[in-house]
């Protein structure tokens, strides 16, 4: 028990305390060992707390009472006004709401006591509770332990505590230093700690046991606190490096800024897992690569089918554009030709959209509803199923995103620049960009021709670079005539008979009902925004998806096709559900309801159901069997002469220097205008022949080249549906 004849101070921030003030001032006039300064601060209360105060201090006790009055507002300025006005030799910040004992106390002042380099704090979790903590609260408490450990160097239990003390000198040592210079840590808590490291204290954990509240409501908002500290431990991180002086920095930080800065480091980082066998190369990515590859040997992004022979008609075989392919010749040039470095390029692409998405939508729907539009296309799956293969839909999507933020703008001219940059980077799917703006633009009507000169003077660019790029800058109507044949009807399939199974089926996928659902929450919302600018966005939306799900009809089931359009919504969504949840609350007057929650609720569920089926049901092929045969040939055939068939994914992966690619039946190349041959090197019939002859569907060799095969060459073993030959 102290002997000691020494002023202990307790600062007590008070508002709105008046039930509970004489409790614990009788409370606190137990401890009859102590000489006691009582310092209440009060300020901001509506309940009479002050009056109260100087009546009870009017009536006899044994330890001094001091009532202040606070200048700010906030726990912290009270706490700091204490601190400065304490006069003992050990002062404590103890609050008043009665979870913590007065009993308490004795301990603390003997360990200060004994020595006055210690930080005290308390630890409510060290003894049996009388009070269980709420579930929320024992989380919030718990994790921020783990982040104060690490940042004050030791371990902590209950770094939010409502008992702290040190030496009087030391408090103010720490009011001088400025560590309680910031509008983040509102309560001083964490302050405290931080001053406590600063000065080199040694920090000290003791038991309390936590109890009921003697009297009022917790005045804590739980979620606005905790990430006002998160921020406060992120400044002292940067403070501690020099790289901050002041707050002011993290006082910017908004929750939605840091949720999408971790949600896009993790699909960063979770994107390089099995980033070459999750989708799997197909033909369309593995004729993108070689194209590519083709402007870098030769100026010209084309096939080569045999060693120094292209098909000579690239504009047939543009599935995706040049935008992607000499930017990806460019990365070839770089860094080397390969596989890994095309999907790491894609992969780019892939944040680069996220990217893009999250900022303009913050510039025209604002920080909340970007943040909802972010999450619903980072957990889409399909995002991933193109956006990580060498094909042209997620570029050309950064591209149409940026061009409507300049239509917002009426800045038509670079409008038409991107719509054309993105319908060159994929004309089967962005090419329905061009009836769309029209008809957005006839709904519009005001301006109707000028708004069209501008954006197709805008698209003339990225044609004329086409006509250059892909075409030697030759353009007729043969030219012309054939790519008419080859894209009214790319599918090769009747298009009446696509039509009709695709309206059988459609109730039979999810994914149609899922975005039709959403197509009418967009189509309602675009009425409510009928006065607002925004709505040339909607409308844009609104005809693109029309027309995309009409293609879709056309095509062979092909969900790739409507891909586009399901970004558009879901990157408008969160828009539209809070322009109905304003609208509707409003008319059916359910009180205060906070529309923005309603808003964050339907995010929530569409994003756990997109991340359930990601995780389930998407229809995302992996395989590493190309890779494995691709690994096998290259390893044990280094230096032949190569000749394969119907297998363009495995063509670009092998290093031979001699290889001849054939696709279709009869040893013709990729592409067929109907009557014409456009390549036909029968890579049976070379001299010097062909060292290693694969193909993926004996069946398709005609029954004279069966015959070179089987004399001329050995049948080695088949690997993953390719069926490899070695010359005799």
């Amino acid at each position: 028990m102290n002997t000691s004849d020494n002023l202990v101070s307790l600062v007590m921030a008070v508002r709105n305390e008046r039930g509970g003030l004489k409790a614990a001032i009788l409370e606190l006039g137990q401890l009859n060992n102590y000489k006691l300064e009582l310092i209440f601060v009060e300020g901001g209360s509506t309940d009479g707390t002050y009056e109260e105060l100087m009546r009870l201090k009017g009536l006899p006790y044994k330890h001094e009472i001091k009532i202040l009055k606070q200048d700010g507002a906030g726990k912290k300025d009270a706490v700091v006004k204490g601190l400065a006005n304490a006069t003992g030799e050990l002062t404590f910040v103890f609050d008043n709401d009665g979870e913590i004992a007065t009993k308490e106390l004795p301990k603390f002042i003997e360990v200060l006591n004994s020595d006055k380099n210690l930080f005290l704090n308390g630890n409510r979790f060290g003894l049996p509770m009388e009070k269980q903590m709420q579930f929320i609260s024992r989380f919030g408490n718990k994790l921020f332990a783990v982040l104060m450990s690490l940042a004050v160097g030791r371990r902590l239990n209950d770094p939010l505590c409502g008992l702290k003390g040190a030496s009087t000198v030391n408090y103010r040592k720490m009011i001088a230093s400025g560590t309680f210079d910031n509008d983040l840590d509102k309560f001083a808590e964490f302050d405290q700690l931080f001053g406590a490291k600063r000065l080199g204290l040694k920090i000290k954990e003791l038991p309390v046991v936590y109890r009921d509240r003697r009297y009022g409501e917790s005045k804590v908002h739980r979620f606005r606190v905790g990430w006002e500290l998160l921020k406060r431990i992120g400044y002292e991180f940067f403070y501690r490096l020099g790289k901050v002086k002041s707050a002011g920095f993290f006082r910017e930080w908004r929750p939605e800024s840091i949720v999408f800065g971790l949600v896009f480091l993790a699909v960063a980082g979770r994107s390089f897992t099995n980033l070459l066998l999750y989708p799997r190369i197909w033909q369309d990515e593995s004729s993108t690569i070689e194209q590519a590859n083709n402007v870098l040997r030769y100026g010209v992004p084309d096939i080569e089918v045999a060693p120094g022979r292209l098909t000579g008609v690239p504009y047939l075989i543009q599935s995706t554009g040049y935008p992607v392919e000499v930017t990806l010749a460019l990365v070839f040039k770089i860094f080397g030709y390969g596989f890994t470095q095309a999907r790491i390029f894609m992969l780019a692409w892939t944040l680069l959209a996220l990217f893009i998405s999250y900022y303009l939508a913050k510039k025209f729907f604002g920080t909340s509803n970007a943040l909802m539009a972010f999450l619903l296309i980072a957990s889409f799956s399909s995002f991933y199923n193109s956006g990580r293969t060498v094909v042209g839909e997620i570029p050309g999507f950064v591209f149409l995103l940026v061009g409507l933020a300049y239509l917002l703008k009426d800045r038509y001219f670079i409008t038409g620049l991107f719509f054309g940059l993105a319908v060159v980077t994929k004309p089967s799917v962005f090419g329905l960009v061009i009836p769309t703006i029209f008809l957005t633009f006839l709904l519009h009507r005001a301006g109707f021709f000028k708004k069209l000169a501008g954006v197709a003077l805008g698209m003339i660019p990225a044609a004329l670079l086409w006509i250059v790029i892909v075409n030697g800058g030759i353009m007729n109507g043969d030219i012309l005539k054939e790519m008419w044949v080859a894209y009214s009807n790319p599918f090769g399939s009747p298009q009446s008979l696509n039509f009709l199974t695709n309206i059988a089926n459609f109730f039979h996928s999810p994914t149609l009902i899922y975005f039709s659902l959403l197509f009418l929450v967009v189509l309602f919302a675009r009425f409510l925004n009928s006065r607002s600018k925004i709505v040339i966005y909607y409308d844009f939306v609104l005809i693109y998806s029309v027309l995309a799900f009409l293609y879709y009809l056309r095509s062979p089931g092909w969900l790739r096709y409507i891909l586009i359009d399901e970004l558009l919504i879901l990157f408008l969504l969160p828009h539209a559900v809070s322009s109905l949840s304003r609208r509707f609350l409003g008319s059916f007057r359910f009180g205060p309801v906070d529309w923005k929650k309603i808003v964050i609720g339907v995010t929530a569920v569409l994003v756990c159901v997109q991340l359930f089926r990601f995780s389930t049901s998407a229809n995302i092929f992996y395989s590493d069997a190309t890779i494995k045969t691709a690994d096998y040939i290259n390893k044990e055939f280094p230096g032949k002469s190569v000749a394969i068939v119907n297998d363009l994914p495995l063509a670009v992966l092998l290093n031979q220097p001699v290889k001849y690619k054939v696709v279709t039946t009869g040893f013709v190349v990729i592409i067929i205008v109907p009557g014409k041959a456009l390549v036909d090197p029968k890579p049976l019939l070379v001299r010097p022949p062909a060292d290693i002859f694969i193909v993926s569907n004996y069946r398709t060799i005609d029954a004279a080249s069966q015959k070179i095969l089987a004399s001329d060459y050995r049948f080695l073993l088949e690997m993953n549906g390719s069926m490899i030959y070695q010359h005799r």
